[in-house]
Protein backbone atom coordinates (compact mmCIF):
# COMPACT_ATOMS: atom_id res chain seq x y z
CA UNK A 1 0.00 0.00 0.00
CA UNK A 2 1.24 3.44 -0.80
CA UNK A 3 0.67 6.09 1.85
CA UNK A 4 -1.36 8.16 -0.61
CA UNK A 5 -3.92 5.36 -0.96
CA UNK A 6 -4.48 4.16 2.62
CA UNK A 7 -3.43 5.57 5.96
CA UNK A 8 -4.40 4.97 9.55
CA UNK A 9 -7.32 7.29 10.32
CA UNK A 10 -7.00 10.13 12.78
CA UNK A 11 -10.10 9.66 14.93
CA UNK A 12 -11.82 12.34 16.96
CA UNK A 13 -12.63 11.55 20.59
CA UNK A 14 -16.14 10.31 19.81
CA UNK A 15 -14.97 8.07 16.95
CA UNK A 16 -12.20 6.63 19.13
CA UNK A 17 -14.64 5.88 21.96
CA UNK A 18 -17.12 4.24 19.57
CA UNK A 19 -14.35 2.16 17.99
CA UNK A 20 -13.16 0.98 21.42
CA UNK A 21 -16.76 0.12 22.38
CA UNK A 22 -17.13 -1.88 19.15
CA UNK A 23 -13.87 -3.73 19.84
CA UNK A 24 -15.10 -4.68 23.29
CA UNK A 25 -18.51 -5.72 21.97
CA UNK A 26 -17.16 -8.07 19.29
CA UNK A 27 -13.93 -9.11 21.03
CA UNK A 28 -11.39 -8.12 18.40
CA UNK A 29 -8.88 -5.35 17.79
CA UNK A 30 -9.79 -2.96 14.96
CA UNK A 31 -7.76 -0.51 12.88
CA UNK A 32 -9.52 2.36 11.11
CA UNK A 33 -8.10 3.44 7.76
CA UNK A 34 -8.84 6.46 5.63
CA UNK A 35 -8.97 5.45 2.00
CA UNK A 36 -8.86 7.05 -1.41
CA UNK A 37 -10.58 4.17 -3.22
CA UNK A 38 -13.71 2.09 -2.63
CA UNK A 39 -13.37 -1.58 -1.77
CA UNK A 40 -13.81 -3.95 -4.72
CA UNK A 41 -16.81 -6.23 -5.01
CA UNK A 42 -15.38 -9.70 -5.66
CA UNK A 43 -16.85 -12.96 -6.83
CA UNK A 44 -16.72 -15.97 -4.52
CA UNK A 45 -14.11 -17.53 -6.83
CA UNK A 46 -11.87 -14.48 -6.53
CA UNK A 47 -12.41 -14.34 -2.75
CA UNK A 48 -11.35 -17.99 -2.55
CA UNK A 49 -8.15 -17.18 -4.47
CA UNK A 50 -7.40 -14.31 -2.10
CA UNK A 51 -8.12 -16.45 0.98
CA UNK A 52 -5.79 -19.13 -0.36
CA UNK A 53 -3.05 -16.53 -0.90
CA UNK A 54 -3.61 -15.14 2.62
CA UNK A 55 -3.40 -18.61 4.14
CA UNK A 56 -0.23 -19.43 2.21
CA UNK A 57 1.54 -16.13 2.98
CA UNK A 58 0.14 -15.13 6.37
CA UNK A 59 -0.78 -11.74 4.91
CA UNK A 60 -4.08 -9.87 5.02
CA UNK A 61 -5.23 -8.62 1.62
CA UNK A 62 -7.52 -5.64 0.91
CA UNK A 63 -9.00 -5.40 -2.59
CA UNK A 64 -10.04 -1.98 -3.85
CA UNK A 65 -11.16 -0.34 -7.08
CA UNK A 66 -8.66 1.83 -8.89
CA UNK A 67 -11.14 4.63 -9.57
CA UNK A 68 -10.98 7.48 -7.06
CA UNK A 69 -13.84 8.04 -4.65
CA UNK A 70 -15.73 11.31 -4.66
Amino acid sequence: MRDSEFKVAKLNTNQFTELKDLEEKIGVSLIAFEKKYDLAQLSEDNLDLIREFEKKTGLTIVAYKKEERN
